[in-house]
């Protein structure tokens, strides 16, 4: 994973952060281990991937002595620990191209009713699980202005917030989660 590449490359540590790790669905979600059935599942030997480290492990240092420390490395597992609260009754929502809707919780959700909605367990910076949700988020308008500037229409985002202030709202509802719309390229014709 990229953020354990740059600990490779300040300190020569091999190790793999685990907020990063869990999203490549190959750990397990109890214990942060890798999970030897997955990767049985594919053959692929464990002995590939480095040693799972929790967030906020010192891993190594640098020549001046300053430490090098295996941070979180997935971004919405960071937004999540800076939440302005400690309160265990708490749902945020990280927003980007995708968006994770979700809560904080002491262990995994892994039922069938879980994996059939489509919701997902995450390791957090703080030990905790992220149980969440995937959800389309600025997707589908970033692809809409990326193929509008490749067709010469150079619009700022602030163009775009404007024009739709001036559209009928309510005239058209689609639906984000349709497949259709998962792949990049000619969303204004997509949509």
């Amino acid at each position: 994973f990229m953020p354990d590449l740059f600990i490779h490359a300040l300190c020569g540590a091999q190790v793999c952060e685990r907020t990063i790790a869990s999203t490549s669905q190959m750990q397990d979600a109890r214990t942060g281990a890798w999970d030897r059935d997955v990767l049985a599942a594919y053959r692929i030997p464990e002995r590939m991937f480095a040693l799972s480290v929790p967030s906020g492990t010192v891993v190594g240092a640098l020549e001046n002595g300053a430490k090098v420390v295996a941070v979180a490395g997935h971004d919405t597992q960071c937004a999540v620990a800076a939440l302005p609260t400690q309160a265990r009754d708490t749902a945020f929502l990280s927003c980007g191209t995708w968006s994770l809707l979700g809560c904080e919780l002491d262990a995994p959700v892994l039922t069938e009713k879980s994996m059939r909605l489509g919701l997902s367990n995450e390791l957090g910076a703080n030990g905790r699980v992220n149980y969440l949700k995937n959800i389309i988020g600025l997707w589908l308008i970033q692809e809409c202005r990326r193929d509008w500037q490749k067709a010469g229409q150079k619009l700022s985002w602030n163009d775009i917030v404007e024009e739709a202030k001036r559209a009928e709202p309510f005239r058209t509802i689609i639906d984000t989660d349709d497949s259709t719309f998962y792949a990049g390229g000619q969303m204004p014709e997509k949509i």
